[in-house]
């Protein structure tokens, strides 16, 4: 499991970076690993997996569209070589 220290390590300088806030976001729920392929989607060849649920499954998938909403719209100042983001 990655932890901030390994995050630290991987950026270099000019590495750019975008913020989400989800302060009110908790996942509780860890997502089964051979489940996880089921909610991963493609956007501009990044792929996005959620792999906690929300309390209250039924509206998890819609909490999670939100936010990816919000993500997505930082893309453009994203590095071209970005591959996955795991969320």
């Amino acid at each position: 499991m990655t932890d901030i220290q390994d995050t630290i390590s991987l950026l270099r300088k000019g590495d750019q970076m975008c913020t989400q806030g989800v302060s009110s976001i908790f996942n509780h729920i860890r997502v089964n690993q051979q489940q996880q392929q089921y909610i991963t989607f493609w956007i501009h060849a990044i792929s996005y997996t959620q792999v906690g649920m929300l309390f209250g499954i039924n509206i998890a998938p819609y909490t999670f569209a939100l936010v990816i909403e919000s993500f997505v719209i930082c893309l453009p100042t994203l590095s071209s070589h970005q591959s996955s983001t795991i969320l």
